[in-house]
């Protein structure tokens, strides 16, 4: 599913300066943010790529079951759309905090790799936190250990191929809104970006699994698309 997980830390990775853009009164850069999420929105609307927006993430836990011990989830349907992005959203916490360990396989579960953990504690209920991995697994599974108190929570893996295209976005905007003529230094850092958006969106290829039907997801026109079977 589109969605945007980046923060202004993985935006500092293409412009080190960041915090040197900020408007006076301004302690984020959030309102670009936004108006990047609805651009790239835009685009991919425009672009005919609809069923981006529906399609499932993987799952691995669903909330609404409280535990109070240390528990390991199932294991996790394969993952046929190579999905980098491990994301929690935390509904419950009491207590001291918790740790979640993520697991991978290749073997549908006879060998486990320890690949990410987290520790999450009260001040993160009601926020949703993101890792990425460096190498994809076929299935995954999240142990949650629970020494005492409390937990709740959903998560599951998602795709990464958009955070390029959101980081180029959100940076073009702040370049744009920074510049005051259209030789200066901002203008040409706007320019550069926007250019490199505009590349990274031609060459975008979907990949999607069977679940999903070709004419449905990208209408009678669709771009780039690569299949896994």
């Amino acid at each position: 599913m589109i969605r945007n997980y980046i923060d202004e830390d993985y935006l500092s990775g293409y412009i080190p300066n960041l915090d040197s853009l900020l408007f006076t009164g301004e302690t984020n850069f959030n309102k670009q943010k936004v108006l990047a999420e609805i651009e790239v929105a835009n685009d991919f609307i425009n672009s005919n790529y609809k069923g981006l927006f529906i399609r499932n993430d993987l799952s691995l836990r669903k909330s609404g079951t409280t535990l109070s011990a240390t528990t390991t989830e199932t294991i996790s349907s394969e993952d046929k759309l190579t999905r980098l992005r491990w994301v929690v959203d935390v509904k419950v916490l009491t207590g001291v905090d918790k740790t979640l360990t993520l697991y991978g396989t290749n073997d549908s579960g006879d060998n486990y790799t320890e690949l990410n953990s987290m520790t999450i504690g009260t001040t993160n209920v009601g926020s949703i936190i993101s890792q990425t991995l460096a190498v994809p697994y076929t299935a995954y599974k999240v142990t949650a250990t629970v020494p005492s108190g409390t937990l709740d929570y959903s998560s599951l893996m998602t795709e990464t191929g958009y955070d390029t295209l959101y980081a180029l976005k959100w940076g073009g905007l702040i370049y744009f809104q920074n510049y005051k003529k259209e030789d200066d230094q901002y203008f040409s850092k706007y320019n550069e970006f926007k250019k490199r958006y505009d590349a990274e969106f031609a060459k975008f290829v979907v990949n999607y699994g069977d679940e999903i039907n070709e004419e449905d997801t990208f209408g009678s026109n669709p771009r780039s698309i690569t299949m896994l079977k």
